[in-house]
């Protein structure tokens, strides 16, 4: 059965068709290998038994958190939604899937003209949004993510434009997860003074990010979990990883992780594929990145344009936030899932969660 799932963010629109046969036949359980161990594979921590096939996706740079004044949603930011939508549904038209779900995150949940947002939008549209609560969508990254990588221990991270969810899980169980209002997007001021981000700001970011924390009870019971990093702007950041430590010669990216059960359209191969999944991110590599950035350093900020040119201005905030979250867990790794919130998401709507 194939499913497609819309997710309205605070930077990006997303579309994603699903193919759920394999998952619906095993009834929502990994396969175990032949030797019997359950789920253990050959190949790190990611999961070769991941029973969902992504067949098509679509993803529209839209940025609506800095289409909000004083709180509400612009004209603009809805009419924006309102044209990408639109064309998802000719695009779904032509997919033969059973079932279609749309949800929003802070996007459209951190507004306070939210009610008014979802009516126009659906009587434009025709499209039925729910919106996830922090925890919900903390819970569903949660589910997502760790449906694809084999870790029991960790910190999850989701950076998004308008939030950022954190799970603490430990033995497979989670500990404790929230929501903060911040995000790569709605860090960056509206009207900014110069075009890069120097020591002042970044004090004023971090301490934002701090307060965040505190005022979720902190984070203490992350202490010395890897990071296990969810969502676009982890995924560019690793991709910036990748492209940096390539200069160097003595890094090698020969190795790499089947994904074998991923069936992608060719746009999302090079994505998928890439060895941004198959290698942890160390923590000094993050602070020598936000470090550059307040150095003004140039080549850094040419990678940025060339591997995630629509992130250059909220890229390095996102940048900020994970460097705080890791300083304040003591965090010395990152590892990337290739599935999040969406994935979460549908598996949960699959099993009746």
């Amino acid at each position: 059965m194939k499913y497609a799932i819309i997710d309205i963010g605070s930077n990006t629109i997303r579309l994603s068709v699903y193919d759920l046969g394999e998952y619906l036949e095993g009834k929502g359980k990994r396969k175990e290998e032949e030797n019997g161990e359950e789920n253990k594979q050959q190949n790190g921590v990611f999961s070769d038994k991941f029973p969902i096939s992504i067949i098509f996706q679509e993803k529209t740079m839209v940025g609506l958190a800095s289409f909000v004044n004083k709180g509400k949603m612009t004209d603009a930011g809805i009419q924006s939604a309102i044209s990408v939508l639109k064309s998802y549904n000719r695009i779904l038209k032509k997919q033969d899937v059973d079932s279609v779900y749309v949800f929003a995150t802070a996007s459209i949940r951190n507004v306070t003209n939210r009610n008014s947002v979802l009516k126009t939008i659906q009587k434009s549209t025709g499209t039925k949004i729910e919106i996830l609560s922090a925890e919900e969508e903390a819970k569903k990254c949660y589910i997502g993510a760790t449906s694809s990588v084999n870790m029991t221990d960790g910190v999850l991270v989701d950076i998004g434009g308008g939030s950022t969810e954190v799970v603490i899980f430990e033995k497979g169980e989670i500990l404790k997860a929230f929501s903060m209002p911040i995000g790569s997007l709605n860090l960056v001021p509206a009207s900014p003074r110069r075009s890069y981000i120097n020591r002042d700001e970044l004090k004023r970011v971090r301490k934002i990010v701090i307060n965040e924390l505190e005022k979720a009870g902190g984070i203490k019971e992350g202490a010395d979990k890897p990071i296990l990093g969810v969502g676009g702007t982890l995924r560019a950041i690793g991709k910036i990883y990748t492209h940096e430590m390539s200069k160097n010669t003595k890094y090698s990216f020969a190795e790499s992780v089947s994904y074998s059960e991923y069936i992608f359209n060719r746009d999302q191969i090079a994505d998928i594929y890439s060895p941004i999944f198959s290698k942890s991110i160390p923590l000094n590599l993050i602070s020598n990145f936000v470090e550059s950035i307040v150095s003004k350093d140039k080549s850094l900020y040419l990678s940025i344009l060339q591997i995630a040119p629509d992130r250059v201005r909220s890229l390095p905030y996102g940048l900020i936030i994970l460097s705080t979250i890791m300083d304040e867990t003591k965090s010395k790794k990152i590892i990337l899932s290739p599935s999040g919130v969406r994935e979460g998401y549908l598996l949960s709507k699959i099993n009746g969660d």
